[in-house]
């Protein structure tokens, strides 16, 4: 058997069987998260700022200061 269901309406569904007895429903769910995660489009990422300290003397004042790469 197949269904055609949006991710809204698989979200949904779990929430209902989720307010179930965990050993009741989590079968359920495991089965319904493997079979649905290869088919998710990959997650968006959030980009990554490479910093660094380094330590600056501006007319004799030393401080240190993170600097993006």
């Amino acid at each position: 058997m197949t269904l055609d269901l949006t991710l809204e309406e698989i979200n949904y569904i779990l929430l209902w069987v989720g307010k179930a007895p965990f050993a009741e429903c989590a079968p359920l769910i495991n089965k319904i998260h493997m079979q649905a995660q290869p088919q998710l489009p990959p997650a968006e990422t959030e980009p990554v700022i490479h910093t660094h300290e380094e330590t600056r003397t501006i007319a004799g004042n030393t401080e240190t200061v993170i600097v993006a790469d």
